[in-house]
């Protein structure tokens, strides 16, 4: 029975980055639904045992507990009607269930569900769904057959589209509701996939380089190839490398724009890198946000309330910075930027003793590209988290095992 219940939460890390297909509804995604199972099935094998897991105070629940305390006022303080109530659920929901709940399962080893098997599901996970976005970005590229149109349903708003049409080339959306998150979630499985890859030899990690820049260019998210090209940028060379790069891919950009001038996608990649208000995308987007922008102005502690920006555009605020400042105010806002900074440090504890950057990268470049969408509650990125919360415990009470060549079992050092 205890296997059933692995594999159960297996399949939720397998079926995460699957936001847009099989949707049912805004509430009734794939992952959400293996999830409720996974919860479904949790008392059965944790009840029994419950006395031999330890719970105590951290500073991440303290971080936690207020934000969700602030977040509850600003809901109470500026209470419009139900839309509120449903825009501000998702915060428990991602903190309480895809954040604490995960990290107690990993560091109980509950049902033998250990990092270094929540590692390789998350490298499974990387590696299928990255196959299926080459495969159809190939598909439909070069034979015209749209597998999306099958599996995503526009029509009840689970996603934004099917394919992204340029006049030269189709980007694919993969399993998620559009390209621009689905490069989100492949980047943080790319991260972790690069962690538990990291005693490979090196032609193994450049060949996996190799894959998942075509994972980026099928998708085709600007913010997808700018936020995982930054952090590299910033953890991987020194300042003098660093000044080269930026030097470099300024050059490539201002002889491409000069050059290609006729190519809309080398122009729309240019234009959205510099927020271009010619383009619709681009244009709604700075719109939005310096409405945002006035919103805090006018309410910044508590904020104008959970939802504020739905009421304005069906895609709210179209950023995660800025619907923290604009609905719920500066005391969440500097919470949540507390709680992202503590889980950097921690992955920066990781790095000294593993000599892998892997997960400081892909704390950065998650950071980055959650700031600028609307859609922070998907499961990876809160995994991730978790992840790192997990590992750096593990580092500090067993460095020597993280640094070989396979990381054994976590010691069960039970903690929430």
């Amino acid at each position: 029975m205890q296997k059933l219940f692995n594999s159960v939460f297996s399949l939720l890390i397998l079926v995460s980055p699957c936001t847009g297909i099989l949707a049912l509804g805004p509430w009734l995604r794939l992952p959400i639904l293996v999830f409720l199972l996974v919860l479904l099935l949790f008392p059965i094998f944790s009840l029994p045992e419950i006395k031999k897991y330890n719970f105590h105070l951290d500073k991440f629940l303290l971080i936690i507990f207020l934000f969700l305390s602030f977040s509850f006022l600003s809901l109470l303080f500026n209470y419009q009607g139900s839309k509120n109530i449903t825009n501000w659920l998702p915060y428990p929901w991602l903190f309480i269930g895809n954040y604490l709940f995960v990290r107690f399962l990993i560091r109980n080893n509950m049902c033998g569900i250990s990092i270094e098997s929540v590692l390789s599901v998350s490298q499974l996970t990387y590696l299928i769904i990255g196959s299926f976005i080459l495969f159809d970005f190939v598909l439909v590229n070069f034979t015209g057959i749209q597998i999306r149109t099958v599996l995503v349903n526009l029509n009840n708003g689970t996603a934004n589209m099917d394919y992204y049409f340029r006049s030269n080339i189709i980007n694919t959306g993969g399993v998620a509701e559009e390209p621009g998150i689905m490069s989100m979630m492949m980047n943080i499985f790319f991260f972790l996939t690069l962690y538990f890859s990291r005693n490979k030899k090196r032609i193994f990690i450049i060949c996996l380089y190799i894959f998942h820049a075509a994972i980026l260019i099928s998708l085709g998210s600007t913010m997808g190839i700018f936020s995982f090209l930054i952090s590299q940028i910033l953890i991987n060379w020194s300042w003098k490398i660093n000044l080269l790069i930026i030097g470099t891919v300024a050059a490539i950009f201002i002889v491409m724009r000069s050059l290609f001038l006729d190519n809309p996608f080398i122009q729309e990649m240019v234009s959205k890198a510099m927020l271009s208000e010619d383009l619709e995308s681009s244009y709604v987007r700075v719109t939005l946000w310096k409405t945002a922008y006035e919103t805090f102005l006018n309410k910044p502690w508590l904020g104008a309330g959970p939802g504020f920006g739905k009421f304005l555009a069906p895609d709210g605020f179209m950023s995660f910075v800025l619907i923290l400042l604009a609905e719920l105010g500066v005391i969440c806002f500097g919470l949540l930027v507390w709680f992202i900074a503590e889980s950097y440090k921690k992955a920066s504890v990781i790095a000294k003793f593993t000599k892998s950057n892997a997960l400081k990268m892909g704390v950065i470049c998650s950071t980055l590209h959650v700031a600028v969408i609307n859609e922070y509650y998907h499961l990876p990125f809160w995994l991730l988290l978790a992840i790192v919360y997990c590992l750096e415990i593990s580092v500090n009470n067993a460095p020597q095992i993280l640094n070989e060549t396979k990381t054994s079992e976590v010691p069960e050092i039970a903690t929430v």
